[in-house]
């Protein structure tokens, strides 16, 4: 495995997301090997434990366990990325729009809730803010020329909306989009819908949060011809740990993928983790 600068989200290390996301590619090649010719990832839950180095090779490890694989990659003998990947099979390869998997019941309402929020007619969050804690990031960044550039807006306390249409080479090479991209688009907005003072007190103290884990479940084949939004609210802060929820959905409000998050406030702050990197210090 390797991950292209592009791909970048602290900076020298690949977007949290995008970690994630890279973990179905090898469980898809697992059930291949094994014979399955038509299979999709329907869930993905992982717990990062180190950041990942850009442009880096580095080793994967895929064992089947209790009917999902489990796949960690590593730099050496360093995890960097662990996770359990579901993978659901049928008779033939899952279309656009097929669904993948049902909305775990204790997140339906929250869903439901999502699902009618707008998009707000404001400013990003990071000129609400004042600041973009990691303006270079692959997702969210506003200096990423090539990135997805999904840029969250508050819809309410403790809650963001974007508007995303996703760029062509974004597919999967059969015109639905890639899991590790739709696990990246849903990445920076499960965080960034802390609510605003806390992000201003995290800023204020020159602080910031990384993605500790996300738990991800495919719902249905998203295509990469469509108009997206991501909605995301915040669930809970508990110390340094901070959980939030994010969704994609089409313009009707149909839901594609949701997320669930552990963030967690770095034990230092940007300049000492990044350099003089931040708008900021510029």
């Amino acid at each position: 495995a390797r991950f292209p600068a592009r791909f970048e989200g602290p900076p020298g290390a690949a977007n949290g997301g995008i970690i994630v996301g890279a973990l179905a590619c090898p469980a898809l090649a697992a059930a291949s090997s094994e014979g399955v010719a038509h299979a999709g990832v329907t869930r993905i839950s992982a717990r990062l434990h180190a950041s990942a180095p850009l442009e880096q090779p580095l080793r994967v490890d895929v064992a089947e366990a209790r009917g999902a694989y489990r796949v960690s990659i590593l730099d050496g003998d360093r995890p960097l990325v662990s996770g359990s990947v579901e993978v659901a099979y049928g008779d033939h390869a899952p279309s656009i729009g097929d669904a993948l998997s049902p909305i775990p019941g204790g997140r339906a309402n929250d869903i439901q809730q999502l699902a009618r929020v707008p998009v707000p007619d404001r400013p990003p969050f990071f000129e609400e803010t004042g600041d973009h804690p990691i303006p270079g990031c692959f997702s969210c960044g506003p200096e990423h020329a090539g990135g997805m550039r999904i840029f969250p807006r508050v819809a309410g306390e403790g809650i963001v909306c974007a508007p995303w249409r996703p760029a062509h080479e974004f597919d999967d090479s059969g015109g639905a989009l890639a899991a590790l991209i739709l696990t990246s688009a849903l990445d920076c907005s499960s965080g960034i819908c802390m609510p605003v003072e806390m992000q201003r007190e995290l800023l204020d103290l020159d602080q910031f949060f990384l993605l500790g884990s996300l738990d991800v479940r495919y719902l249905r084949v998203a295509s990469v011809e469509r108009d997206y939004r991501v909605a995301a609210k915040a669930l809970l802060r508990d110390g340094r740990k901070f959980f939030g929820l994010s969704a994609l959905f089409d313009d009707a409000g149909v839901p594609y993928a949701l997320a669930e998050a552990t963030w967690i406030v770095a034990g230092m702050t940007r300049i000492k983790a990044f350099g003089a990197s931040t708008e900021q210090d510029r």
